[in-house]
């Protein structure tokens, strides 16, 4: 399993744009998508955050190649503070679901 977390501030003024583009990853595809487990969006204030669980790296980079992430993730980037999305990876063969 491959686990994805994104962060990154949202610009000002540019919350709107956001969450269409949102919209389009998470409701239009996500989860759907050949090999997505979990495809999650938030946004707390200038926060933007994505978690997404992929079974495996092939999954993800086939994801990458979609029409829509092509068209959508340029826009999700000029939506950003720098155009930046700090990724975070984590590698496991086993997922372990948890409440704290």
């Amino acid at each position: 399993m491959l686990s994805i977390t994104v962060k990154a501030e949202v610009k000002p003024g540019m919350h709107e744009t956001l969450r269409e583009v949102i919209d389009v990853f998470q409701n239009q595809y996500g989860e759907s998508e050949p090999g997505c487990e979990m495809y999650r969006c938030y946004v707390d204030g200038d926060q933007l955050v994505f978690t997404e669980l992929w079974q495996d790296q092939a999954a993800l980079d086939q994801h990458m190649q979609t029409e829509h992430a092509i068209k959508y993730v340029p826009v999700l980037k000029s939506c950003v503070v720098n155009g930046e999305l700090h990724v975070q990876a984590i590698v496991s063969d086993e997922v372990h679901h948890s409440i704290v």
